[in-house]
């Protein structure tokens, strides 16, 4: 047992030498912002596998070691594998955005200043309001048909024939936010935001209805005012949001007097400290991937992919349609056993193990590199292009959701970038088919008087 901690430890001493070298690299040489592709997945690799990894090592308990004696708990071992692995996606990640930083400045020098207007400008005004006066109403039924709020806790989820119903209730604060994106931060669009999110707040579940909209919220901020890093009061406000995020379920349930009846403030006290100290559900990540490598191989069988044609082909299906319709969760519920219901707990496989899963230890290399190196390129594409311009949009709009691609798989590109972000994804698509024509943003106000001074 002391040989196996003692592997466990040198594995964690290798992967925060890993990720702090990783870090000073990206920051010198990857000439990454905010809005890079590798900021989130600092924040989500720090979090979920070096923090997690040292408070295992310092006793913090493993997944499942306190389900009870049903349960297999994560060894050490298994730990040790996923540390080695995720610290390996993590060297091949970094190789792809340096590739991406280095082509780009080959090709093209320097990044323009942020608020350059001369640029050229393709985000036509009138797609965008076509789709807001379309889906808007839409998603205004939605929004008031399925959420729950004080003193009226049903949500007419049996009006729903398909999760596609459903899910408009997040479109008015989706729609609302490209507003923002072409005119600027004004009341009459901020005040219905702020009161959406705080619904969508204290309904406790899916809470990626309020982690989405907020990043892109702070993606739009940060363009509009020039700058590459938030300013120090959004800094504490996202460190609010991830120290609250765990507690959003309890405060819900007990604003709402749904099923919790303990003092919520110990509750959210316990939550904090527990996040704190390395041992909240959600930063599961490096048990997660250990859990999810154990089960592909005792599973026996790769999927080579077809899980991701599921999402690109068959997600769109209503079930109600086709009753059987495959399971769109990917494949662990497949993998899952008694001992380690993965599926029907509603873990998570993060983009390494989804990648394992479909094509082995090739898989998690090829992806690693070519997710990161793509996604730069994106990055400086958007970057090297207008404000108001698709590709900056398109952009912000998939860099809002690469956590949840990070967090639970490739398919995510598809049932977050896509499906979630349904208003938005429609405005790119207008513009992909139809074209600019010459409906551009003609009065850019926001680029030529900015918010705040430079």
């Amino acid at each position: 047992m002391d040989n196996i901690i003692n592997t466990f430890s040198i594995a964690c001493f290798f992967d925060v030498c890993i990720f702090c070298a990783g870090l000073f690299i990206l920051f010198h040489y990857g000439r990454i912002s905010f809005s890079h592709p590798a900021t989130i997945y600092l924040v989500s690799h720090f979090f979920g596998f070096t923090y997690r990894a040292i408070a295992v090592l310092n006793g913090a308990p493993t997944l499942f070691s306190l389900f009870g004696f049903r349960y297999s708990p994560i060894t050490y071992d298994e730990l040790t594998m996923a540390l080695i692995i995720a610290d390996c996606a993590f060297a091949l990640m970094l190789i792809g955005w340096l590739r991406a930083a280095k082509h780009d400045y080959r090709k093209n020098g320097e990044l323009p200043e942020r608020g350059v207007s001369n640029l050229y400008q393709n985000l036509s005004r009138k797609n965008v309001y076509r789709i807001f006066y379309f889906a808007f109403p839409i998603g205004l039924i939605g929004f008031f048909l399925f959420i729950r709020m004080p003193g009226r806790l049903t949500t007419n989820e049996e009006l729903a024939v398909s999760g596609w119903v459903t899910m408009t209730r997040l479109w008015p604060i989706l729609l609302l936010l490209a507003l923002v994106y072409i005119n600027g931060f004004k009341a009459k669009y901020m005040v219905p935001i702020a009161f959406f999110l705080s619904i969508m707040f204290i309904q406790g579940g899916a809470r990626f209805r309020v982690v989405l909209p907020v990043l892109f919220l702070a993606m739009i901020y940060l363009d509009q005012h020039h700058k590459k890093w938030p300013p120090v009061w959004m800094i504490l406000f996202l460190i609010s949001l991830m120290l609250v995020f765990p507690s959003m379920k309890i405060i819900g349930r007990s604003l709402l007097g749904t099923g919790f009846s303990d003092p919520i403030v110990p509750a959210i006290m316990n939550k904090m400290n527990q996040w704190i100290l390395g041992e909240a559900g959600d930063q599961h990540l490096l048990d997660s991937l250990a859990c999810t490598l154990s089960l592909v191989d005792f599973h026996g069988e790769f999927y080579y992919g077809r899980k991701w044609l599921y999402a690109i082909f068959i997600m769109w299906i209503p079930r109600v349609l086709w009753p059987g319709k495959p399971n769109m969760g990917g494949f662990l519920y497949d993998i899952s056993v008694p001992s380690r219901p993965m599926g029907s707990m509603g873990m998570v496989s993060t983009y390494i193990g989804d990648a394992y899963g479909q094509f082995w230890y090739p898989g998690v290399a090829v992806v690693s590199y070519l997710l990161a190196y793509w996604m730069g390129r994106a990055y400086f594409k958007a970057y090297r292009s207008s404000y108001f311009s698709i590709a900056r949009f398109a952009y912000l709009v998939f860099a809002s959701t690469l956590i949840q691609v990070y967090r639970d798989g490739i398919k995510s590109f598809i049932t977050f970038g896509i499906a979630v972000m349904m208003p938005l994804f429609l405005i790119i698509a207008m513009h992909w088919i139809f074209g600019p024509k010459n409906s551009i943003i003609s009065k850019p106000r926001i680029l030529r008087r900015p918010f705040t001074k430079r």
